[in-house]
């Protein structure tokens, strides 16, 4: 499948029922959001969505306030939980605090998935995904297939 990195998890023939969505939910939703909806709803599968508010060591100089962020994080949660129930997609969600690999892979084996769908940015206009240092260590560390989906809308600003 074009636009499909794995970490070699897979099977002849997979069974997804549960899939990990793998997400920094925001207003807009990106290319993984829908791509893990529609994967979703062609197999039939729940959707768990986790959205991880990264530790202080890993918060942006300006950081705003923990509540207002996971305020935000819940009204897109909300958001989506709908878009998927006019799917016909059991959506639930989860927002965690911590180190973002640690707690998607942590979350992966508590909800018992079989399939994580991570977002990465991609770079210079290209539509491949280059998976971020995030996406890069659930590739190595998930027991369960990943897909990575490229996500332009999220490009990282350029340097100045």
């Amino acid at each position: 499948m074009p636009g499909m990195a794995t970490n070699g998890a897979s099977s002849p023939s997979p069974s997804f029922r549960r899939v990990l969505l793998a997400v920094e939910l925001s207003a807009t939703p990106g290319a993984p959001e829908v791509r893990a909806l529609a994967l979703a709803a062609e197999l039939r599968a729940s959707l768990v969505v986790i959205s991880v508010l990264e530790s202080k060591a890993h918060m942006p100089v300006t950081p705003r306030r923990v509540d207002q962020l996971r305020e935000v994080h819940e009204r897109a949660a909300h958001d989506l939980t709908a878009r998927g129930k006019a799917m016909g997609v059991d959506v639930n969600y989860l927002i965690w605090q911590g180190d973002a690999a640690d707690s998607i892979i942590e979350a992966a084996g508590s909800e018992l998935v079989d399939l994580i769908v991570i977002g990465t940015p991609t770079h210079n206009g290209s539509t491949e995904p280059r998976p971020s240092g995030v996406a890069d260590e659930i590739l190595r560390r998930a027991s369960v297939p990943v897909l990575v989906v490229p996500d332009p809308a999220r490009m990282p600003a350029a340097p100045t």
